[in-house]
């Protein structure tokens, strides 16, 4: 596959794409705290290395002597994760615009995934995206991570959200280790059950491991990547 690299939104992006010239839908994913874009190239090679193009980008937070986040996070302070979500919502839907435009596509052709807080801010901003001509994205991918709904003042508004998400029959998968020391599985488990209770269009999946990203995730993002795409 080709690398490339650039800037989009003020963010380094890392992006993979076919040896062949085409017109490839796009899987956008997000990393963890305290990571950065090149660290996910893999994924790319290892899902399918001829029918999507891959973009990696790096959060714009540095976090001392450990990478980079897309919003302030506070390990001893497990919640206001909706508040600090949002204020990445912005950078995240500039993003998605340019990538969009870059490569003259419709977000109905477009995936995007995170893991961890990565994962959080494709719950919380990919389920309210809408690129210029109203359409939402094709699927979203969130790995070890939660949804972002613990602000009472935006209660109705997320409700509102995922009810939209559910009338639209957006595609969400979502996978869990059930062991997972750093955000508890059963975040995941509550991230599910709101969702289902909105009817969306979900797949979870639970495996008996850690906060990883495990080569079955892998094989079942491909999966679900040629479900949607």
């Amino acid at each position: 596959m080709k690398l490339e690299r650039f800037e989009m939104a003020e963010l380094k992006c890392a992006a993979l794409a076919p040896e062949a010239e085409g017109d490839y839908p796009l899987v956008v994913m997000l990393h963890g705290f305290g990571d950065e874009g090149e660290s996910y190239l893999d994924i790319g090679t290892f899902i399918n290395r001829d029918k999507y193009r891959y973009v990696f980008p790096t959060a714009p937070m540095p976090v001392p002597g450990a990478g980079f986040g897309w919003f302030p996070l506070d390990a001893t302070n497990f919640r206001d994760f909706a508040k600090r979500a949002a204020k990445g919502r912005v950078q995240f839907n500039n993003l998605l615009n340019g990538l969009l435009e870059r490569y003259n596509i419709s977000a109905k052709r477009m995936v995007v995934g995170g893991f961890s807080q990565g994962g959080m801010l494709t719950l919380d901003g990919g389920l309210r995206y809408r690129d210029k001509d109203g359409n939402h994205l094709a699927g979203l991918i969130a790995l070890s991570t939660l949804l972002p709904a613990d602000d009472p003042a935006t209660e109705t508004e997320l409700e509102e959200t995922l009810k939209a998400a559910a009338a639209n029959k957006q595609p969400i998968f979502i996978a869990h280790g059930t062991n997972d020391p750093v955000i508890p599985f059963q975040a995941g488990e509550t991230s599910r059950d709101m969702l289902e209770k909105v009817g969306a269009n979900l797949e979870f999946y639970e495996f008996s491991g850690s906060h990883e990203i495990t080569l079955d995730e892998l094989e079942r993002i491909r999966t679900f990547l040629l479900r949607v795409l």
